[in-house]
């Protein structure tokens, strides 16, 4: 009888560590990414132009290649957008150039653009009273205007794909953090489960344990022979234990099922965000380049920008003087290696009135900006994802080579 008891005792212990086991590995994940328990489902910041990247689930090889993965993509389109931003950022430094070139020169040659500038206004203005039914647009839409000449369907068109892409983004993101919801949701449910089976289990091994006890107390003070019942009690003990096992099995399983599911649709949620962000950032750029709020706005203003141009043609062609001052302006701008002096000729009120350079410079400050932003971003998303995946080549060293070849894949 003795020996049945201690094999018994020696059962109960054998399953209580293996419940023990089970619960630390839960609890280190939990530890690690315990966070994600915390994610609610918010309204999205739409004009945020720093989404925060959402972390994955790295647990074993397949993780390990999807975030390795998923982090080359991150860092090919963030570099790609940072070589785009770099020349339209160069181009906006260099009119920022020009102006500090044009306020630091000396009086004589300031006053003498002035003059230029001056005269280039009286005979505009002359001009001008000719037409008074001629189409009215600021100095800085029409050099934004002009600069993309007929390439501005191709911006229109951009534009409107943009804005329908920002609009059907905010849908798909919305669908996808209710889904991340219900997937931590069913995690938790699967991990209350667990922690169920463990208090079922104790229950079980107490009440077992009683019976068994009880059943040696009547077989040492009586002659009943016990030993049917405890084998009984132990087959019963057996039965709960297959039932409790499985049930646990199973909510482990359903747990991995859950990350992998969490994985794919934060992943995809990470990678919508930063095309959203790219996408909007490019949309307010524009919008404030050429002073509008909508792809329809620019159409519009394109139809009066060529009324304006054919205008501009007839009185330019009327006016000897006006196109004479105009050279003459030219070429003393050009003497100081000006990038662009044409642009100069549509707004010469700037060379002549502070305040009207002091805007022009407030808007180009504006778009430059908004261009170091995006680049901001989008560098910190390459070292971030970079550093991510040092981090995993470090944590997991025999899989090195595996890791560095799928980085030479996407950023070879």
């Amino acid at each position: 009888m003795n020996g049945k008891k201690h094999i018994g005792k020696k059962w109960c212990n054998v399953k209580m560590k293996w419940f023990k086991r089970r619960k630390r590995e839960l609890d280190d994940f939990d530890k690690k990414y315990g966070d994600l328990q915390n994610l609610s489902l918010e309204p999205i910041d739409i004009n945020s132009e720093k989404l925060e990247q959402e972390p994955l689930f790295v647990r074993n090889p397949e993780q390990r290649k999807q975030f390795v993965e998923n982090n080359c993509e991150k860092i090919v389109e963030a570099t790609k957008k940072i070589e785009e931003t770099k020349k339209e950022y160069q181009l906006v430094n260099n009119y920022l150039t020009d102006i500090q070139t044009i306020e630091e020169l000396p009086d004589n040659n300031s006053d003498k653009i002035v003059s230029l500038a001056q005269k280039i206004m009286v005979l505009d203005k002359d001009r001008r009273d000719f037409g008074n039914s001629m189409s009215k647009m600021s100095d800085r839409q029409f050099n934004c205007l002009k600069d993309y000449g007929d390439n501005i369907k191709n911006v229109l068109k951009d534009l409107e794909q943009d804005e329908n892409y920002c609009q059907t983004v905010k849908s798909d993101m919305h669908h996808l953090q209710a889904e991340k919801a219900a997937l931590l949701q069913e995690r938790r449910d699967m991990k209350d489960r667990i922690h169920m089976v463990r208090g079922i289990s104790k229950i079980a091994v107490c009440a077992y344990g009683l019976l068994i006890a009880m059943c040696m107390i009547i077989q040492l003070n009586t002659e009943v022979d016990v030993l049917p019942y405890i084998y009984g009690i132990l087959g019963l003990a057996l039965v709960t234990v297959v039932v409790l096992f499985t049930m646990h099995n199973s909510a482990i399983r359903n747990i991995k099922i859950a990350e992998i599911k969490l994985n794919k649709a934060i992943g995809l949620l990470n990678k919508t965000k930063l095309k959203y962000v790219n996408v909007q950032s490019r949309l307010d750029y524009m919008y404030e380049k050429f002073g509008i709020h909508s792809a329809y706005e620019l159409n519009a203003m394109w139809g009066k920008y060529l009324q304006m141009c054919k205008e501009r043609e007839v009185y330019r062609k009327a006016s000897d003087k006006l196109i004479e001052a105009e050279e003459d302006l030219l070429e003393e701008l050009k003497r100081y290696n000006i990038h662009d002096t044409e642009v100069w000729l549509q707004q010469v009120s700037a060379l002549v009135e502070k305040k009207e350079m002091k805007k022009i410079k407030s808007s180009l400050c504006t778009r430059r900006q908004k261009l170091k932003a995006t680049i901001e971003f989008n560098t910190s998303v390459v070292e971030k994802s970079t550093q991510a995946i040092k981090d995993v080549v470090s944590q997991d060293k025999e899989y090195a080579q595996e890791i560095m070849d799928i980085v030479d894949k996407y950023c070879g």
